[in-house]
């Protein structure tokens, strides 16, 4: 016979309710298996690696890949072109600075300007 306990708790559950207190039985997982064919993206086209890239070619290339994750991605053909960084400050090719609210929502509180250590800690992280 079942004790009073095991009334009310079993691989079943209690008496009369039927999931109340029931244990957890794992159910059964196959993973599906995996794709048989090569899904790379392939290659980078050659414009990828040219050194310099013109303000209009930077602006076509935003306009033609980049889906903005905050906003509606429209525009994107309107946004100053940065060409550097310092801190949590950008500057476009005019120079003018802007402060970069998001820096910190995909990366570290430590803007731009990653200190040594950090980069000697990250680096020795990944290679060990």
């Amino acid at each position: 016979a079942m004790s009073s306990w095991g009334r009310l708790s079993s691989t079943s559950g209690a008496d009369g309710f039927p999931w109340v207190n029931a244990r957890y039985n794992p159910e059964r997982y196959d993973p599906p298996a995996l794709p048989a064919k090569d899904n790379t993206l392939g290659v980078p086209s050659e414009r990828h690696w040219q050194e310099d890239w013109s303000t209009a070619d930077i602006q076509q290339a935003a306009e033609e890949h980049v889906m903005m994750s905050w906003s509606n991605s429209k525009a994107v053909k309107d946004l100053p072109v940065f060409e550097r960084s310092e801190g949590v400050y950008l500057y476009d090719q005019n120079g003018k600075r802007f402060l970069d609210w998001t820096s910190q929502a995909v990366c570290v509180n430590l803007g731009y300007t990653v200190p040594e250590s950090i980069k000697d800690a990250v680096t020795s992280q990944l290679e060990t």
